[in-house]
């Protein structure tokens, strides 16, 4: 049931332009970026790569009012992955994704 309620959601809002800037400071490549609404296992490739110590705008849609607390995944090329969660992505224009394994900085609007 949970879902279903976050894929109506997606399809509620998919119109949406919503957009963030991922800044890779992890200290290797992304291969794939990944963002879901925290606490669900629905995850939406956001198809972008990003190379270490570079930048790139990821628009996504899904965005309701009513969800803030959103979870970003990467998947590196080794097959490993990381995982941020509580994330108030509606409100971020930036976020730098540091080498510990932690957020290393984020710009609210």
């Amino acid at each position: 049931m949970k879902r279903l309620a976050v894929w109506v959601l997606l399809l509620l809002f998919a119109d949406s332009s919503y957009a963030f800037v991922l800044v890779n400071r992890t200290g290797q490549d992304i291969s794939t970026v990944y963002v879901s609404p925290s606490g669900y296992d629905d995850w939406e490739d956001m198809r972008v790569t990003v190379p270490n110590g570079e930048r790139v705008r990821i628009p996504y849609g899904g965005k309701a009012a009513h969800i803030e607390d959103y979870s970003i995944m990467a998947e590196f090329p080794d097959g490993t992955s990381q995982e941020w969660g509580g994330i108030d992505l509606p409100h971020v224009e930036v976020i730098e994704l540091g080498e510990d394994g932690g957020i290393s900085r984020m710009i609210m609007e």
